[in-house]
């Protein structure tokens, strides 16, 4: 009989992730400063913008991202909404050179 339970520990990985509310008004008034990767999503129809909120089409269907929730890309580049306090709670900033 075992005495413990089994643990992981999350692997670190880096992912790109960005505010919503950040994304929404860059949309409506400055797509230049959208990142690649959002602008990429949108037009493959993985984002539509909304004036208060995201729709993103994930594997598990259309989920709904707030003004304040997080968007991220995973390591396959799937997309999702994170909490904001989840996302604090599970990330921490790096700083990385942006490639051209």
């Amino acid at each position: 009989m075992k005495n413990y339970m089994s643990k992981f520990i999350k692997k670190a990985i880096s992912v790109d992730a960005e505010l919503i509310s950040e994304l929404i008004h860059n949309a409506g008034h400055n797509w230049g400063a959208l990142p690649i990767w959002v602008r990429e999503h949108y037009e493959k129809g993985d984002i539509i913008f909304c004036n208060d909120c995201i729709h993103i089409n994930t594997l598990e269907g259309t989920m709904v991202g707030f003004k304040d929730d997080m968007l991220i890309q995973g390591i396959n580049d799937e997309i999702y909404p994170c909490k904001l306090d989840i996302f604090n709670k599970t990330y921490d900033k790096i700083d990385e050179e942006i490639k051209q």
